[in-house]
């Protein structure tokens, strides 16, 4: 049977993408009627299930949601980084007040959410990859699907991909690569930032 260490990391490469394409702009016109609150429903794509076990939410993730008009930058009902928690089956829950729909039925919304939740300023995502002890904190998730949204859905389904990158290296022992070899092995990967605004 062959020796071999398995390494895990994961990479910003180059993060370039802004968490939302907002400006500091909110629509508030409807700030004193809203409509019903919203429903949503999180999973995470095919592609995208390295999170945890078979890729499935952990009861308790936190997650950040913001609506904004549909087809814009605007911020609707004050639905700025909103923080909902996830089920085990992707069912979210606001921790504080939920989104509200605008009371204006004509008016359709786009939703963008985040996971892991946490405060943002100035709708950038701080990216910190130093400590990868624990990579289910850091593994960032990102939903811009549900656009284009009327308030006669009764629940909105946000779809969430990696943003970041896992590289795995398998190393096997080999000629010239005695078993010893593997005692305490490191790699050094040069050039990708740790650090990174998303």
């Amino acid at each position: 049977m062959k020796s071999m260490k398995k390494i895990h990391l994961i990479l910003t490469g180059l993060l370039l993408f802004g968490l939302i394409a907002c400006s500091d702009d909110d629509d508030n016109s409807d700030s004193h009627k809203v409509g019903s609150a919203v429903q949503f429903d999180a999973s995470i794509s095919e592609m995208s299930k390295e999170k945890t076990a078979g890729g499935a939410w952990t009861s308790g993730d936190e997650i950040g949601v913001y609506m904004m008009r549909s087809g814009t930058t605007l911020v609707v009902n004050n639905a700025r980084n909103s923080q909902y928690t996830a089920d085990a089956s992707g069912r979210l829950s606001p921790v504080a007040d939920p989104i509200y729909y605008p009371a204006d039925e004509s008016k359709n919304v786009d939703f963008v959410a985040y996971y892991p939740y946490k405060e943002v300023s100035n709708f950038l995502y701080d990216v910190n990859l130093k400590d990868q002890s624990q990579q289910s904190k850091i593994d960032l998730l990102y939903s811009n699907n549900a656009l284009d949204i009327n308030n006669g859905v009764t629940s909105v389904d946000l779809n969430f991909l990696h943003k970041l990158t896992k590289l795995i290296f398998n190393i096997s022992v080999g000629q010239g690569l005695p078993a010893s070899s593997l005692n305490n092995m490191k790699v050094n990967i040069n050039g990708l930032n740790t650090i990174a605004d998303f």
